[in-house]
């Protein structure tokens, strides 16, 4: 008997350890204990020194001596000469006239005015004027780049 009860024991404790907290458009469901849903958006911020995106963020624009590190989801984000941004997380349109490197996944780049971006992640297009270095492994268009190598537009 006792047997039988400590194992309907571990195989409830089993359970409930493996249970799990999903969020289905803003509303969680199942085990969410200490889980906050985002159901905003942070607003467009102007970064002159260091900034943290994480969540959901309308974007920024990063000036001269300004770093930007975005871990969440970002709509816009400008990088003006000067300033940098490291992208972790996803973008939809990033503006490059100074810096960037991107190990997440950013939808369209706009390099302007002789901008410069390092990719490791997933990109969907490039366009402007700019340098671009495709590290190998990372994905442009579609297409996996074999072999790192920088490329003018």
């Amino acid at each position: 008997m006792r047997l039988v009860i400590l194992s309907l024991m571990s195989v409830l404790l089993a359970t409930s350890a493996t249970t799990a907290c999903n969020i289905v458009n803003g509303r969680a469901h199942g085990d969410c204990a200490g889980v906050t849903v985002n159901i905003g958006r942070t607003a467009y911020q102007v970064v002159n020194s260091f900034s943290l995106l994480s969540g959901v963020s309308e974007g920024a624009q990063v000036l001269s001596g300004g770093s930007l590190r975005v871990s969440g989801l970002a709509d816009h984000v400008v990088v003006e000469r000067g300033g940098t941004a490291y992208v972790s997380g996803i973008v939809k349109r990033l503006e490059v006239s100074g810096a960037a490197n991107i190990s997440g996944q950013v939808t369209s780049i706009f390099l302007r005015d002789g901008g410069r971006v390092a990719i490791e992640g997933i990109v969907g297009d490039i366009l402007g004027d700019g340098t671009a270095v495709l590290e190998a492994g990372s994905v442009i268009g579609g297409h996996l780049t074999e072999v790192t190598q920088e490329v003018a537009y």
